[in-house]
C-alpha cells in the first residue's frame, strides 16, 4: 500500500554503529488531512497513519569531516506497531529495521542486532517516532518540547529533547510540509552534523 503521508528518518553503516544516531534513521511518516491546527494534538489527530505504508526519500549527511555531503536514495517502511524498516538503495544497499524491542542492521548478507532497551536514550527515541506514527501526543510530549507553526498550505513542527542525555547526541528536529504531507526532515546531531531528509510522493508498495 502506497502513502500519501511521508515517513522521517536517518541511517548509519555497521562500522560505525552508534546507537541514537541509528534510532535517528527512522522518520516519522504523516499523512495530511483536510483540516489542519497548530495545536499539536490536532495535528497528530489528522495525521495517524495505518500500516503497512512506506514512502521514497532522499537523504543528505552533511559532516565537517566530509569534503561533500553523502546522498543516499532508498524507502521507509511503516510495517505496523513497533515495526520500522529503512531500505537504502543507492549507493549502497542496506537495510535497517525495529522489530520486537530489537534494531537489526543487514548489509552484505550479514545482520547485526541492538537491543533497544540496553539505551534508554534510544529508547525513548524510539517511543517518540511511534507516537508520531500513532497520533500520541501525550508520549511526544513527554520526550520533546515542541513548536508547532503555520497553516495547511504550509507548517512545521519543532522538536528539542527534554533530556539532557538524549540532547548531547540529537539537538533537534524540524519537519515542514504542505497540504501533501510531510515533504523534509531536517536533524541536527552534535558536533556540526546535520541530516536532511527529502520525502517523495511517489513510493514502491509493500
Amino acid at each position: 500500500m502506497t502513502a500519501r503521508g511521508l515517513l522521517k528518518t536517518t541511517i548509519i553503516s555497521p562500522s560505525c554503529m552508534h546507537p541514537l544516531s541509528v534510532a535517528m534513521l527512522f522518520v516519522t511518516l504523516l499523512i495530511a488531512a483536510p483540516a489542519f491546527s497548530t495545536e499539536l494534538s490536532a495535528v497528530l489527530a489528522t495525521s495517524r497513519v495505518s500500516p503497512p505504508a512506506s514512502v521514497a526519500f532522499q537523504e543528505e549527511r552533511h559532516n565537517p569531516m566530509f569534503e561533500q555531503p553523502l546522498i543516499l536514495d532508498g524507502y521507509l517502511e511503516y510495517v505496523g506497531s513497533g515495526a520500522l524498516r529503512k531500505v537504502i538503495e543507492s549507493p549502497f544497499q542496506e537495510a535497517l529495521s525495529i522489530e520486537a524491542g530489537e534494531l537489526l542492521i543487514t548489509r552484505d548478507g550479514e545482520t547485526h542486532r541492538l537491543p533497544v532497551k540496553r539505551n534508554k536514550a534510544l529508547e525513548a527515541l524510539l517511543g517518540a517516532f511511534e507516537a508520531l506514527l500513532s497520533g500520541d501526543d501525550a508520549s511526544l510530549k513527554a520526550v520533546f518540547d515542541h513548536e508547532v507553526t503555520g497553516d495547511i498550505s504550509s507548517w512545521t513542527i519543532d522538536l528539542k529533547p527534554k533530556s539532557r542525555r538524549i540532547g548531547k547526541h540529537l539537538s533537534s528536529l524540524h519537519v515542514s510540509g504542505d497540504s501533501n504531507g510531510v515533504s523534509r526532515i531536517l536533524i541536527r546531531l552534535h558536533d556540526g552534523e546535520w541530516h536532511a531528509m527529502n520525502l517523495r510522493h511517489e513510493a514502491p508498495t509493500l
